[in-house]
């Protein structure tokens, strides 16, 4: 990846976003880091991913971040939120499990809809607890 600080902060560009800008100009298929300075660019080195555990958490790009001489694409690890913890649980609920759920609702004297409600507090719990 590359980076442009024309704004003063860094912005991703590409080489080929480099040969558009420069259509009459001949690059290397490998550029030096001299010689992407003389276009005011600068490489990207792309700090490792953190472990984490999808069921509750998710990797977010936190920027790009200047080390010393290099610049640097982070990450951190946030928790899920409950609408994408709820949202999961959406996805998982087969035409067989909706069905299931009806039954417990007219059993328990409960609508469908709380049922679900209750599911989701649980799901969201079970998941945050791993």
């Amino acid at each position: 990846m590359l980076i442009h600080l024309d704004t003063g902060s860094p912005v991703k560009t590409s080489y080929t976003d480099l040969r558009n800008k420069y259509p009459g100009v001949s690059f290397p298929s490998v550029m030096t880091d001299a010689q992407l300075a003389q276009y005011g660019l600068y490489r990207v080195f792309e700090d490792p991913k953190p472990p984490h555990n999808d069921a509750h958490q998710k990797l977010v790009d936190t920027g790009i971040v200047k080390r010393g001489n290099t610049w640097h694409q982070t990450w951190t690890i946030t928790p899920l939120a409950d609408n994408e913890l709820d949202a999961d649980l959406d996805k998982r609920l087969s035409p067989v499990m909706l069905s299931l759920i009806d039954v417990v609702a007219a059993s328990s004297g409960q609508t469908p809809a709380d049922v679900i409600t209750s599911m989701k507090s649980a799901h969201r719990a079970r998941r945050r607890s791993t």
